[in-house]
């Protein structure tokens, strides 16, 4: 059952009865956007479900197969960014669930998840990196900084904050520093510096 509550009084808005498939393994929420996703993991694939935020009305559902059955690439949460669904590394339009690309970059070696802003998608493969889905496609990599193996970056007012995540890991050669970067100055008004 899907149960939406009032966030003032915490009475009943709507509820709805779901099936997401197999989910031997995960299930995640991303609420935005007006949609509610929800995405469960299980037997190779990702069942990915979404709901109306108003009124939990079923709006469509997809599936894709994991990048790897290991150290999160099963394990993939949907990420809502401007009328877009990621589930790691299928992306879906918002609105009609048509599947848009299968092309998000997945992690290589190492434990890992994602974040986002509107712009871009921060996620660990083996080092930090960030990319912007909307742009050029490239992504950016800081060699040697290590978010914690399930992400420690955070996205926020503006800037993206990186604590150490690697102090104690055996698994390379890592700068164990924090860091924060702001946004750059540019014409299109994005980057990070």
């Amino acid at each position: 059952m899907l149960v939406c509550l009032d966030l003032n009084d915490g009475s009943l808005l709507w509820e709805t009865k779901f099936s997401i498939g197999n989910a031997d393994t995960m299930i995640n929420g991303s609420l935005g956007e007006e949609a509610y996703v929800v995405s469960a993991s299980g037997g190779g694939r990702f069942s990915v479900n979404c709901y109306s935020a108003e009124n939990g009305s079923k709006k469509w559902d997809g599936s894709n197969r994991w990048p790897k059955d290991n150290h999160g690439g099963h394990m993939s949460r949907p990420v809502i960014v401007e009328g877009r669904v990621y589930v790691r590394p299928a992306y879906f339009d918002l609105e009609s669930g048509k599947k848009l690309g299968n092309d998000q970059p997945v992690q290589e070696g190492g434990c890992s998840t994602y974040s986002a802003t509107k712009s871009m998608i921060i996620f660990r493969s083996s080092d930090l990196c960030l990319w912007d889905p909307l742009d050029d496609k490239e992504i950016s990599r800081w060699d040697r900084l290590r978010p914690d193996c399930w992400l420690s970056t955070i996205p926020a007012d503006g800037m993206i904050l990186s604590p150490e995540g690697g102090g104690g890991c055996s698994c390379g050669k890592w700068m164990e520093t924090s860091i924060g970067f702001i946004p750059e100055n540019s014409e299109k008004g994005r980057g990070i510096h």
